[in-house]
């Protein structure tokens, strides 16, 4: 997708574009592949939350916000690697 002022996004939806505008002729032709890909996925209830995503152009790898998702990726391994210590070191029957 592109800004007013020409940029691509560089969300999912702009990386997705960067996808589709290689097996597409020219920009009429992506903008009507990608409208009928969504209505696809839309179609099978089973995307809602990517089909969220693509609708607020949420860019995965933003480096707003790399340190945050870090940090909360590391959270949630460490967590597991606690829960996974502490059933280990309980006593056999408990």
């Amino acid at each position: 997708m592109f800004s007013s002022a020409g940029r691509r996004s560089a969300g999912v939806a702009g990386r997705a574009e960067d996808c589709f505008q290689r097996k597409c002729a020219s920009s009429a032709e992506f903008v009507a592949g990608f409208a009928a890909w969504r209505q696809k996925l839309a179609a099978t209830g089973q995307f809602d939350h990517f089909l969220r995503i693509l609708n607020d152009d949420v860019d995965p790898d933003a480096e707003a916000t790399r340190d945050e998702r870090f940090e909360f990726g590391l959270d949630c391994v460490l967590d597991g690697i606690a829960a996974r210590l502490a059933q280990s070191t309980r006593p056999p029957g408990t």
